[in-house]
């Protein structure tokens, strides 16, 4: 019996010892939550000057600047708009007629002057390295030349007279003539067809040259202008031989007249005359009666005489 009493003691002693563990354990958790909140408290306190920087207050600064954007430039910048620089620029189109109408004017004379006065041929070297406009005569397959030049006396009958136009010729020329020959029958002439009634040489090159020099000579070095035709080429006549340098009158030969013709030619006239292809001369190829003028003035120095 007494152990049922130890055993009742003991049981009875551990209740008690049981709310006294549980006691101190509910210091300690009440001390651990407030911890907790103190720990919370810290944190939030931390965060609070996050709080403390017062948005509000950056806001308001915002309002303030509200004023900014209530100014609206677009809408003052209205007047801009309404000053319709078309309409209010009419006074200054009204001054230009007055005040720009002499230097229109100055600008006419001199335009005018720099046409009268001839403008200087353009080198070819210019025209290819591009510095300068290309210009016709500069340009080398614009050149003219002389083609050929033609002696012709005409006689009008066969015989001793034709034999002696033909000395005339060989003396002037060095070279011997050919007989021109009828083509037709005129009984009126005393021509019949095949008939030869005078003589001729051609000449070219060199000999050309230096045979129109001597004529040009003879006639003072000016030609009328009607002795142009419209494709450039020209002729004139001389009515004696013994007015040619060096030559005198011969009683056995006589006094007998010539006619000198003249034709030009330009780069690309051989299209005419070739076996194969041929074709005519277009105009733009073709010569003018200013340019032969202008090329008898610089190469003999001939006036022609309008």
């Amino acid at each position: 019996m007494p152990d049922e009493k130890v055993t009742e003691q003991d049981s009875k002693k551990k209740p008690k010892g049981a709310p006294e563990s549980d006691a101190k354990q509910e210091p300690e958790q009440e001390q651990i939550e407030e911890l907790e909140t103190i720990e919370e408290l810290e944190s939030v306190e931390e965060l609070e000057p996050v709080e403390e920087l017062e948005p509000v207050e950056e806001l308001e600064s915002v309002e303030e600047l509200e004023p900014v954007e209530k100014q609206e430039p677009v809408e003052k910048q209205e007047p801009v708009g309404k000053q319709e620089p078309v309409e209010k620029q009419e006074p200054v189109g009204k001054q230009e007629p007055v005040e720009k109408q002499e230097p229109e004017q100055e600008k006419d004379q001199e335009m005018a002057e720099a046409e009268k006065t001839p403008k200087p041929a353009k080198t070819i070297k210019a025209v290819k390295t591009g510095t300068a406009r290309p210009n016709k005569l500069a340009n080398p397959m614009r050149k003219i030349s002389i083609a050929k030049v033609v002696i012709n006396i005409g006689v009008g009958e066969a015989g001793d007279k034709l034999s002696k136009a033909e000395k005339v010729i060989k003396i002037l020329t060095d070279r011997k003539p050919i007989q021109t020959i009828s083509r037709t029958t005129n009984r009126d002439l005393g021509i019949r067809k095949e008939m030869p009634i005078g003589c001729k040489v051609t000449l070219r090159k060199g000999a050309a040259d230096k045979f129109l020099k001597e004529a040009f000579w003879v006639k003072d070095h000016k030609i009328p202008a009607y002795s142009f035709d419209p494709e450039g080429n020209f002729s004139f006549g001389i009515p004696d031989y013994t007015e040619f340098r060096g030559m005198k009158y011969n009683p056995e030969i006589g006094i007998f007249g010539m006619d000198i013709s003249v034709s030009m030619k330009r780069l690309g006239f051989n299209i005419s005359i070739r076996k194969r292809n041929r074709r005519k001369i277009p105009k733009k190829i073709r010569i003018t009666p200013i340019e032969t003028k202008e090329f008898i003035k610089s190469q003999f120095n001939v006036e022609v005489i309008e």
